[in-house]
């Protein structure tokens, strides 16, 4: 067994795209609306959500977070998260292959 395969990553595999037999966890950028150390909360596509802070003990309202397993775990540039935002938008709007 190789080290790709020891992570659960198939190559010739096409279970679940890109050659992943294991589903992925997708970073989507959240907006602190609300804080109250050590938890705030945040807004993820117009739903607010509540997450942690502790790993981020200068995080402000008005900025974005990385939320993970209800944690946030990194924080964004703005410019960065809006960007990644419109590109995700962009990518939910194409249904697939049936598409015009």
């Amino acid at each position: 067994m190789n080290k790709t395969q020891a992570k659960g990553i198939n190559p010739t595999s096409k279970k679940r795209g890109w050659g992943l037999e294991k589903p992925l966890c997708l970073a989507i950028p959240a907006k602190v609306v609300e804080l109250n150390y050590p938890e705030a909360t945040v807004a993820i596509g117009g739903v607010a959500r509540r997450a942690r802070m502790d790993l981020l003990p200068d995080v402000s309202v008005g900025d974005y977070v990385i939320v993970h397993a209800g944690f946030a775990i990194q924080r964004l540039d703005e410019k960065e998260a809006l960007k990644t935002l419109q590109l995700l938008s962009e990518i939910a709007g194409h249904q697939g292959p049936e598409d015009p």
